[in-house]
């Protein structure tokens, strides 16, 4: 493989990894911990085949996207919005775990009469951080949202998807100061998440609401909105909002 010498497949071969498709396989943080992470995202790229012009154009994926489909037209901003906010969540991961970084970002909402609304925003720098992301989903999404309450109509899936990819830079020592910080701190999430699984850290946006179980794009389970709080372990609070699994 381009960019493996001697001495680093010697390496890599004493850490039970001695085959590409290993190196395919592994979470990017996982390899991070065995090498330099410059280097581990260096090897995911050259694993699946990015390293010359005509091969990153050809392999390189077109978008990273996220959708769910609610069993309710929901019109209830705050819940929508905590839910992108969670989708957008899996979208910076799945970029970040296959060393790809967006410029654009675009949002996707169909109304609950099967009109659909999509919106876009090209970024000012390529990013794979999760707040980023969201600031501009988020923007997107409130200014769309007027139409969702001028037409009456409740919104029936939501979607985010990230486009204009690249393979992800090594880090810039000169990035300004937040964005580092930013980005150490979404390096530990990452970890907790390899470790625990993706609902061990979610979006503060979660907490007022119950997370669902399951694969992305099934619909939510909607609960009465007035059901009074009953005893024991199994309570469940009133006027909750209904949950999707995303």
């Amino acid at each position: 493989m381009p960019g493996i010498g001697p001495k680093t497949a010697q390496r890599l071969t004493g850490l039970g990894l001695s085959d590409v498709y290993q190196i395919q396989e592994l979470d990017l943080t996982e390899l991070e911990r065995l090498v330099h992470p410059d280097h581990a995202k260096l090897l995911k790229l050259r694993a699946h085949g990015y390293g010359g012009v005509a091969l990153r154009n050809s392999r390189m994926p077109k978008s990273v996207s996220r959708e769910t489909t609610l069993s309710t037209d929901m019109t209830d901003r705050d819940w929508l919005e905590g839910r992108l906010e969670l989708l957008t969540a899996r979208v910076a991961a799945a970029l970040r775990a296959d060393a790809l970084m967006a410029r654009t970002v675009t949002l996707k909402l169909r109304h609950g009469d099967f009109r659909t609304v999509t919106r876009q925003r090209t970024l000012g720098v390529p990013t794979d951080l999760d707040r980023e992301m969201w600031e501009a989903v988020r923007d997107l999404f409130r200014a769309a949202f007027g139409d969702v309450e001028r037409r009456r109509k409740g919104v029936r899936l939501i979607g985010v998807a990230a486009t204009n990819l690249a393979p992800a830079a090594p880090a810039d020592l000169f990035e300004p100061p937040d964005r580092q910080r930013l980005r150490k701190l979404t390096t530990a999430v990452d970890r907790a998440r390899s470790k625990y699984g993706f609902n061990a850290v979610t979006p503060g946006s979660q907490l007022r609401t119950r997370l669902g179980s399951g694969g992305e794009g099934e619909a939510p389970t909607a609960t009465p909105p007035e059901r009074p709080p009953s005893s024991g372990a199994g309570a469940r609070p009133a006027n909750r909002s209904p949950s999707a699994r995303i």
